[in-house]
């Protein structure tokens, strides 16, 4: 309860955010949205994780020193389009540092370029290869 939870869809470049806020009671219609919305995301286009990083750092601004705050970013590819990891690592220096990136992998990403986002931002690389989803995100929930 009480969380807000923003989506930052991507492929060749970031796409318009959507944000839920959970009630302090009763949050079962806002999960219900989030995860009709997650559900209707479809792989489409190439693969733009450090543009969408960026955006998503943009988007949450400073962290409130009341509130935690991260970013959880999913990516079951390598970086096709937009900035490379050095593009990020520069853009990085003028972003919020407070705020963690947890990285989830799957499928063909690249491990060492996720540990290096992790590392810079305070995070931590989860790997959903071979790990079931739902134990990734109680572990991530841990440092929250």
């Amino acid at each position: 309860s009480r969380e807000e939870v923003t989506m930052l869809p991507f492929n060749t470049h970031p796409t318009a955010p959507r944000t839920f806020t959970l009630p302090e009671s009763a949050p079962q219609a806002e999960l219900d949205q989030i995860k009709s919305f997650a559900g209707g995301l479809v792989a489409d286009g190439g693969t733009a994780i450090y543009d969408s990083l960026t955006r998503a750092y943009q988007i949450l601004g400073a962290a409130d020193a009341d509130h935690f705050t991260s970013i959880v970013l999913m990516t079951d590819g390598e970086n096709q389009n937009g900035s490379d990891l050095s593009g990020f690592q520069s853009a990085y220096q003028n972003l919020p540092h407070q705020i963690p990136v947890f990285t989830v992998l799957f499928g063909e990403g690249s491990q060492d370029e996720l540990n290096q986002v992790a590392t810079l931002t305070g995070g931590k690389v989860f790997d959903a290869r071979n790990t079931d989803l739902t134990k990734v995100f109680q572990e991530i929930r841990g440092y929250q």
